[in-house]
């Protein structure tokens, strides 16, 4: 998939017109191996096509009221 790439190239643009801190979330169909390495690029969390609605919100949840 083009998920690691495509969210390399955001995160550069992001970076040179924003400073602030976000949060960055993934989803679809994305390999363990890729889900590795957007993780180490600074993806918050990644939820692949089989993700539970209920896990996504809660796991959503958690990352932004830290």
């Amino acid at each position: 998939g083009s998920h690691v790439e495509l969210i390399t190239d955001f995160l550069e643009i992001w970076k040179t017109y924003n400073d602030s801190n976000v949060s960055i979330f993934a989803g679809g169909i994305i390999s363990k191996t890729d889900e590795i390495k957007l993780k180490a690029i600074g993806v918050d969390e990644v939820f692949p096509t089989e993700s539970d609605l209920k896990i996504i919100l809660a796991k959503i949840d958690d990352i932004l009221l830290i």
